[in-house]
Order: structure tokens, then C-alpha cells, then sequence
């Protein structure tokens, strides 16, 4: 399962990032901002953009609202 649409948000540095659609090209690098990869229904990656690198000082931040649902 994957979360449902807006429960998730990802931000980098205080702005919104923008996901890919669920199952838009899963194996190739993402157009968007982030891509959510899950191996269960409890284990999520946010894989970002290649263009979008961490450095030291970069805060990423993952709010989850739980309770909203899954898709499966």
C-alpha cells in the first residue's frame, strides 16, 4: 500500500516539494520533486530528485498524517 494523496508531505528547507504520480515510470529517475518507494505496508523511502542534493545544512522534513487511509 502506498498513503493516499495529500497525507504525505515532504518538505526541503521549508518549501512543499512536489511528488510523482503513484506508478508513474516506478524504476526510472523521477520528473518530479520526490518519489515515494515502499517495499511493504510499513516501510517507505522518499527517494528526491537527482537535481535536488542534500547538503550539510539542508533540513529534510517527511510529515505523514496517519489515520487517513491506505491505497492499495
Amino acid at each position: 500500500g502506498v498513503p493516499m494523496s495529500g497525507s504525505l508531505m515532504v518538505y526541503l528547507n521549508g518549501l512543499l516539494l512536489h511528488s510523482d504520480h503513484p506508478g508513474e515510470n516506478p524504476h526510472g529517475p523521477t520528473a518530479a520533486d520526490y518519489r515515494i518507494n515502499t517495499s511493504s505496508a510499513s516501510s517507505y523511502t522518499v527517494l528526491l530528485n537527482e537535481e535536488l542534493a542534500l547538503d550539510s545544512d539542508d533540513i529534510l522534513t517527511v510529515t505523514y498524517l496517519s489515520g487517513s487511509g491506505f491505497n492499495s
